[in-house]
Formats: structure tokens, sequence, C-alpha cells
């Protein structure tokens, strides 16, 4: 439990920070009063002693609380110091890091007093201008450069996912004595940066890995949930629970790999203009209908290259789902000003209802509404097997364009879904049956489909090509409706 908080006086606080210099631990003790795990208290020593820190970790061990400490040590032992934080994407800095920076500062009166937290900037009060740790998109390397000083502390969250040459641009920043660094993050790729300092480069940093199994933040409850859904061998485990780099198994359609770099990605420059820069961008919603039971309806949405969180939904009927479906089409296409909205639909088992129910509910509303119905099981192609895995293709395919969001079922039922090639030579994605064999707890993959169905934009002659039922091709095109 963290103890008192202590005042000090100016003796105290003098004689402290020639101290806290070497000592960062003392530092989270005594100014920040907290009690660090025995992996922080060995990464804090490590990153005054190296200088460079290295770590690859689970999910949800302390790394963010970890790397606060870290800037607020840094600025409050060092005069004129600058600590660049930069992540893949702006919203890890300013919905994670910074506001975990703002709550160690409100718990200690002495930084409250020296020190203001900004929006993108904590300051030295009496020295904004040369004493200050900065959140910066690693979007660009020249958001990077010009950073040079004697005492400087480079804080790079979610490492995997930031570019080689934003590294380039960080290592010549780091020419001082006093010119520290940390890397920090989940092992979610095989190459890069961050791969290459636990490996060929390893000489060159202090290097930790942290599991979730050796946290006392994680509950056993998290681990087992994924062992039990996915297997200790599978790379879903290896990197959200274990800390080891993905193994990228070789029937799997999609590698993790592939799966998280889209889920640390900016595709526009998040700051307060945001939202407008989407403004007129095309929108399309996937929609997987689930039986009742188990099964869930998801609804995916996306605004040109952004994918927002799913809508997920328990036991509904077609009606209730119809609309939500229409409800949101037309708060999209409002928010977005967009004079058209595209909604591709599965249309097996529940689906016919929600896509005849949306066609009906669209009548008499503005805008332009194509209306996609889609057979997982309808006719493929000369490459592919079935539609299942021509979604599945395109999807693989345009993931390297769009941002995706964290939600930890839709990546581990994109990254686990397997592959074969049929007696054509076709690719044929694994089939639900077979999945909920492999997984049975985590049942149909129905997060990945609607995802899938989001992010198909295929034109009408794809469309066409899908068969609506199993015994006719009927009105397989897309149900264009304008008023």
């Amino acid at each position: 439990m963290p103890t008192a908080v202590k005042t000090f006086s100016i003796d105290e606080l003098a004689r402290g920070m020639v101290r806290y210099i070497r000592d960062p631990v003392a530092f989270v003790h005594q100014v920040l009063n907290a009690d660090p795990d025995r992996w922080q208290v060995e990464a804090l020593q490590l990153l005054a002693d190296e200088g460079r820190v290295a770590i690859r970790a689970g999910h949800g061990v302390g790394k963010s609380t970890l790397e606060a400490w870290a800037v607020l040590w840094f600025m409050f032992t060092r005069p004129f110091p600058k600590v660049p934080c930069t992540a893949p994407t702006a919203r890890q800095l300013f919905d994670v890091l910074w506001p975990e920076i703002n709550k160690w500062m409100s718990r200690s009166p002495v930084l409250k007093k020296y020190f203001e937290w900004q929006k993108t900037r904590v300051v030295m009060v009496q020295e904004p201008e040369r004493w200050f740790a900065s959140a910066r998109s690693a979007a660009k390397p020249e958001n990077l450069a010009g950073i040079h000083e004697d005492h400087v502390l480079f804080i790079v969250d979610e490492a995997s996912g930031v570019k080689d040459e934003i590294f380039e641009t960080i290592e010549g920043a780091l020419t001082t004595p006093d010119a520290k660094l940390v890397i920090c993050g989940n092992p979610t790729r095989t190459s890069g940066v961050f791969y290459d300092a636990f490996h060929k480069d390893r000489d060159k940093y202090a290097t930790m890995k942290v599991s979730c199994l050796d946290s006392p933040r994680v509950t056993p409850d998290y681990a087992e949930r994924l062992k039990r859904k996915y297997g200790e061998d599978s790379d879903v485990y290896r990197v959200r629970v274990l800390g080891e780099f993905p193994k990228a198994e070789p029937d799997v359609f999609i590698p993790l790999e592939a799966v998280e770099a889209a889920t640390m990605r900016d595709v526009c420059d998040f700051d307060d203009r945001w939202e407008p820069i989407l403004i007129g961008q095309p929108i399309t919603i996937g929609v997987d209908v689930a039986y009742f039971g188990s099964d869930e309806t998801v609804i995916y949405y996306r605004v040109g290259a952004y994918v927002f969180d799913p809508i997920v939904r328990h036991q509904q009927d077609t009606t209730a789902t119809a609309a939500d479906v229409v409800r949101l089409a037309r708060q999209l296409m409002e928010h977005y000003r967009r004079p058209d909205v595209r909604i591709n639909i599965d249309i097996g088992a529940m689906g016919p209802g929600v896509l005849d129910q949306v066609v009906h509910g669209s009548k008499g509303l503005h805008g332009r509404w194509n209306v996609v119905p889609i057979a997982f099981g309808g006719a493929g192609d000369l490459e592919h097997h079935d539609m299942a895995t021509v979604l599945w293709s395109h999807a693989r395919e345009k993931l390297p364009e769009v941002r995706l969001p964290n939600d930890e079922r839709t990546v581990a039922q994109l990254s686990t879904r397997k592959y074969k090639v049929d007696i054509k030579g076709r690719l044929q994605i694994e089939s639900k049956d077979d999945y909920k064999k492999r997984y049975p707890e985590d049942g149909s993959p129905d997060r990945a489909d609607a995802l899938v169905l989001c992010l198909y934009d295929g034109g009408v002659d794809a469309v066409h090509a899908v068969q609506t039922t199993s015994v006719r091709p009927a009105t397989a095109g897309i149900r264009r409706k304008t008023f």
C-alpha cells in the first residue's frame, strides 16, 4: 500500500535531488509515493545505470506507469532536460501515457509546485521553453527532429509499431553522455528496431521481458482465458500474455503481426482537428448477424481508412439489429456529411431478415443507400474457393492502409483463422465450423467476419458474383436506393 504523502523542506529536497539522479527507485518511493513492482524496480535502475532499455511485455503489466515515472524522474533530476515521448498513434500518447503522467504528478505536492501538466507538454514553470517533456506522434520523422540537449530522454511506447526511420531520427539526438532511451511494448513484429534490440543489436540495450504470469497487476483469469481459447503455443498467447515475439504459423491466413500493426497506425493527424479530416470520406458498414445463442451480432463501421470500435449485440432479433444499422448509417452520413453509405450484410442464417428490413427502413430517408447482400458461402473466383475467402483476401490486402481498433477478440479471431489450398489450387479460408472446433470457447469468429465485411469495397461486378441463396443467384448485386 502507498505510504502517507511526504512533504519536503528545501534542504531535504536538495539532498534528495542529488541522490535521485542515480536512484530513480528512491524517487518513485519518496516523491511519487508509489511502490513499483519488482520488474519496474529493475527497469528503473537499468535506465539510470545503462541508459538504453528495451522492454517487451504482455498486456497490462504496468508499462505506461513505468514510462510516466521515468519521465518525471528525469525532469526532476536534470537541469534543462528534454523528454520527447512518442508512440505509433497519437491516441496511445494522449489517451494512455499523458493521463498517466498527470495522475502521478497530481499525487506529488513537490512536482505540482515546480511543474505544470499541459495537453501535449509537461513544463518546468520557470523555464517552460527549455525544461519540458512533450508528446510527439511517430507519424513522421520530422516530429522527433531538432531535439538536442545535454540531458535528453526519449520514451518510445508500443515500439514494435514505430517505423525504423523514426528510430534513425532518435539516434541522431542520442549523442551526449546523459542521453537515454526507453523502448517498450508488446512484441508484435518480427522485424524492425524493437525486434533487433532483443536479437542482433542486443549488445546496445539492457533488455527485459515481462510476462503477465509474473505481474501482480494482471489477474490470473486473463492469462488462463487466452490459454483456454487459443492455446499456449498460439501467437495471441505468446504476444499478449508471455511477452514473446510471434512465430507466425505458416497456415494462418492473416499473421498477428499484420493485425497488430493496423491497431497501431494513425491514418490521419489526431489532434483537435482529426474528426473534420474524415468529413466527406466514404462510409462502409459491415454486419455479421448471429443465431440466437452464444454467437454475437457484430456491426463494424469505418469512415475512409478509420475503423471504429465494434457494436456487439447478444440474442437480439432481426428487427432490432436492422434498426441499429439504419440509425447508425443516418448518424454517420449526417456527422461526416456524406451523401451515401454502403452496408455489407451477411445473408447467412438470420441475415436476410436484417437485409430486407434495412432496405425497407431506408425508404424515404435522405441519401443513397447501397445495401449489399453477401453470402460467405457464395461462389469465389479463379483464385478463391468461395466468397468468404474473397472477403478475407480483400481484408488482408487492405490492412496496411487502415487503422483498426485494438479489440482483443477481433485481433485474436483475425490472426488465428487458417486456410488451405483446394483441389483446383485456389485459396480456401477455414470454415466457421472448423474454427469453432479448434476454439470452442471463443465460438464463431463473428467479429472478424463483421470486420472483413466492413473492409470490403469490391465493385458491382464482384458483388454480382455473390449468390444470395444456395439455389439461385437472384438479386446478388448492390441494391441501390436513391432518394
